[in-house]
């Protein structure tokens, strides 16, 4: 064979190969699709009256030399306690990547622990592992506890899912299982924010993709833990945003709030109005995001909450905001934490959840302290918050008022 011969061979080869992963990448879900239950909803109704609470806590602070805490997440397990995990990385020659855990108990954050490594997650699944990030914890039915995350054999767009299982609480857990996301390659799924559920228990974890094509979906497990199915969000975008923080505002309808994953550096949204089924094209919102993720969650009377980013340059901060339509319109109640002057950290990873004894509890890294703090409050003080954030909007002018 000429050598022009062997170029032009092998360019045709390149070329279906390319052809092959971007018919992967960027066609709709290629699971066979089930009827599928409509994602559960919750409405919260006003609670009685009581003292406003609003707290501050460290869960863990670290003091290595190159060590950063990241990407914490939050489950309740009912009776005032809660679980916390993130990703420890140690950076070097070669990085260092674990997770880590903690307890809330009676307001007490106990010690950490280790839960897993790369290397200790290879070694079960029987193959090289470069790094582990992105955990995500779901409590499940008779006390079990699992929890997902992000393995990768080098950049998070080779990444892949994995479960571990906990019987106690989180304690002790089994041996990683690889899950497939994808007949093929099984490849470029990661996760960020709280799982759900669907009408008929079936777990729903809100994940992205980040290779050739980004866009969010939701992931669908059945009862023993395998991916069953999975939903496009937005259906035909890529390169627009990832990350998804989904909330259900009733029994059809559902919104989502992401990070960008373009050059619009703002809060993105999608919206459902049949359950989870369909989602619209993600579009950009009013509210400024510099590239970072979303916390969200649902509060009393249909409100939503939301901790983001209130800069479209930087994660110097961390603002709380409400919606009392949707999220169709945000009032900014206050900045929880902000970066001093010239500060080179950044505060990251919100993860918003509300627990069964009707607080909230925010969990994000500030990676300039090694630290992963916490923040605890509750529907009173929201009220009070609120309350001042309306008085100090200016009102309306009617046309006579106008000078």
């Amino acid at each position: 064979m000429t050598l022009e011969g062997f170029f032009l061979n092998s360019s045709r080869w390149l070329g279906i190969l390319f052809a092959i992963i971007a018919a992967i990448f960027l066609l709709p879900d290629i699971f066979v699709r089930e009827e599928q239950s409509p994602l559960a909803s919750e409405y919260i109704p006003l609670a009685e009256a009581s003292a406003p609470i609003f707290e501050r806590n460290t869960v863990v602070q670290g003091s290595e030399h190159r060590v950063v805490l990241h990407a914490p997440a939050l489950v309740d397990l009912g009776d005032n306690e809660l679980v916390a995990v993130w990703k420890y990385r140690k950076s070097g020659k070669r990085a260092d990547t674990r997770l880590y855990r903690a307890r809330l108990t009676n307001g007490r954050w106990a010690a950490p622990e280790l839960v897993t490594s790369a290397a200790a997650t290879g070694k079960e699944l029987g193959r090289y592992i470069d790094k582990i990030g992105n955990p995500v914890l779901l409590s499940r039915p008779n006390k079990e506890l699992w929890l997902v995350y992000v393995s990768s054999i080098g950049g998070w767009s080779t990444s892949q899912l994995n479960l571990k299982r906990s019987l106690d609480g989180g304690r002790t857990w089994s041996q990683a299982e690889r899950l497939v996301t994808s007949p093929f390659f099984n490849l470029s799924t990661l996760i960020k924010t709280p799982a759900l559920e669907l009408r008929d228990g079936s777990p729903v974890m809100p994940a992205y993709h980040e290779m050739l094509a980004r866009f969010p979906e939701l992931l669908i497990f059945n009862q023993t833990g395998q991916v069953r199915d999975k939903i496009r969000m937005g259906a035909g975008v890529g390169r627009v945003a990832i990350q998804p923080a989904v909330a259900v505002l009733s029994q059809n309808k559902a919104v989502a709030m992401m990070r960008p994953s373009g050059d619009t550096p703002t809060i993105f949204e999608t919206r459902s109005e049949d359950g989870g089924e369909n989602w619209s094209v993600p579009k950009s919102t009013e509210l400024p995001n510099p590239g970072g993720p979303v916390g969200l969650t649902l509060a009393q009377s249909g409100r939503l909450l939301l901790v983001f980013n209130d800069d479209s340059e930087k994660e110097r901060d961390l603002t709380l905001a409400v919606s009392i339509d949707s999220g169709s319109t945000w009032i900014k109640l206050g900045t929880l934490d902000r970066l001093g002057a010239g500060e080179m950290a950044v505060l990251t990873y919100p993860f918003l959840i509300r627990s069964g004894d009707e607080s909230y509890h925010l969990l994000y890294a500030d990676t300039g302290t090694q630290t992963i703090r916490h923040i605890r409050f509750n529907d009173t003080w929201l009220d009070s918050m609120l309350k001042q954030a309306r008085l100090k909007q200016p009102s309306p002018s009617g046309p006579n008022d106008a000078r």
